[in-house]
């Protein structure tokens, strides 16, 4: 599995920015890559250091490495029967006009292409 992360705007997140775990796998050998993200914080380490996207990483992975397993093993509140339990009532929608009479379109062009440099990172709000 690889994850590109590039061009990130990451703040103010409790543990870390940025953060890789795993329990039982070594995680520099997951070919996750970082590059060109604003961030404070990152365990381990300078991840971008780490793993570059278009580098070899130098450091090392156990310098502020994230000890995941407490995160897993920690008490959550009982879960909740999804057949019984009471939700807010849906507000009413419209039909489809004419969804008796209205005659079947295929979809077309599904999956679209979707341009990855196009998107970009929106101004951070004052």
């Amino acid at each position: 599995m690889q994850n590109t992360v590039k061009g990130n705007v990451l703040e103010n997140n409790r543990g870390a920015d940025i953060l890789v775990a795993s329990v039982g796998t070594d995680t520099s050998t997951l070919g996750n890559c970082f590059a060109g993200n604003t961030f404070t914080t990152s365990l381990p380490k300078n991840i971008e250091m780490l793993a570059p996207c278009d580098a070899t990483g130098t450091g090392d992975w156990a310098d502020g490495a994230y000890d995941i397993l407490p995160w897993l093993t920690e008490v959550h509140p009982p879960s909740v029967d999804w057949k019984t339990s009471s939700l807010p009532a849906l507000e009413l929608q419209e039909n489809m006009p004419d969804a008796a009479t209205a005659p079947a379109r295929p979809a077309t062009d599904v999956p679209m292409t979707v341009d990855l440099a196009a998107i970009t990172v929106p101004k951070k709000p004052a």
